[in-house]
């Protein structure tokens, strides 16, 4: 009778993982392969019939590197590298990083660098892993890390938009942003990693993907508007394209009306507060007058009021036209 995992991964698996020569999966994995494996990397004790997948990572096809996955845990090894192993009850999250030339997988604070195993194969292999997880199977509370994904590329996408490349003050403020959400700092790590690796799509795509996950409700994706309005102002984008840019995405993360102005709002009025955790900017610089073009009033008669009027008035153009 086949297992929990075996029984999942039989249903699941994608035909990505199906047509890939370098995976098998149970009941059809070549016993030379699994001799291979437990000849290098996966212990005595572990019977052949308990494999629920193997990835063979070696050029020739000996399998005495790659990944093994049963019911109790996930072993592994990579080229020059010792074997090692991560029960399946101790991991919260799987994710992984692609490269030229390898794709790291982390399982916990374990990375494994395989390249001879598809990409797509492995993503896959990272994708099921999570969602067995997640589903209860192992016995131990499911972790949701998986599901501040779309936010993070979607946050790491407006990081970036300036700078095309990672500047320590981004990371500390993307960061900032997650350590709230993540309590250990082992999933922290794994959400920089996500950070990391390069842009996953346009604007568009990536709000399409927060879309079409229902943990995404309309509180939670205005809160990621009002995220990606604190990154632009930190990052001095002018304030007419923070404008754009806000309306643009609410309209793509199907916000309501009220909604984008009142983050607009919110956030815009802090570009001119001392707080030390955003731009700031002094009253009568060279940005306060341009600011004050843009917004169609009097540097002389510069008040909250008066500059909260103002973007209303702008937001409501915006909209309008």
């Amino acid at each position: 009778m086949a297992s929990a995992l075996q029984a999942f991964m039989a249903t699941r698996a994608t035909p990505q993982m199906l047509l890939d020569t370098a995976v098998y999966l149970y009941p059809r994995i070549p016993l030379q392969k699994i001799m291979g494996a437990k000849s290098s990397y996966v212990p005595s004790h572990v019977p052949a019939e308990a494999i629920v997948l193997l990835m063979d990572d070696t050029v020739f096809g000996g399998a005495r590197e790659g990944l093994v996955l049963t019911d109790e845990a996930i072993y592994f090894k990579a080229a020059f590298k010792s074997p090692d192993h991560v029960p399946l009850s101790a991991i919260r999250s799987i994710a992984l990083d692609r490269r030229f030339l390898a794709t790291d997988l982390y399982i916990q604070d374990q990375v494994l660098s395989l390249t001879q195993v598809s990409q797509g194969s492995i993503m896959e292999l990272a994708r099921l892993v999570q969602d067995f997880i997640d589903q209860g199977h192992t016995g131990r509370s499911p972790s949701r890390l998986h599901l501040l994904y779309p936010m993070v590329d979607l946050l790491s996408h407006f990081a970036l938009i300036n700078e095309k490349q990672w500047t320590p003050m981004n990371i500390a403020l993307v960061k900032r942003i997650f350590a709230g959400m993540v309590h250990e700092p082992a999933q922290l790590s794994v959400i920089e990693q996500r950070m990391m690796g390069g842009a996953r799509g346009t604007a568009e795509e990536l709000a399409r993907r927060v879309l079409a996950d229902p943990f995404n409700d309309h509180d939670a994706r205005t809160m990621m508007l009002g995220e990606i309005c604190r990154i632009l102002v930190a990052n001095d984008c002018p304030h007419d394209y923070v404008l754009i840019y806000l309306q643009s995405m609410g309209n793509k993360l199907q916000l309501h009306d009220e909604a984008v102005r009142e983050v607009c709002e919110y956030y815009l009025e802090g570009v001119f507060s001392e707080d030390p955790q955003t731009t700031t900017t002094t009253p009568h610089s060279e940005e306060v007058l341009w600011a004050c073009g843009v917004l169609e009033i009097e540097p002389s008669e510069l008040t909250a009021e008066l500059v909260q009027q103002a973007y209303r008035r702008k937001i409501k153009d915006l909209s309008s036209g």
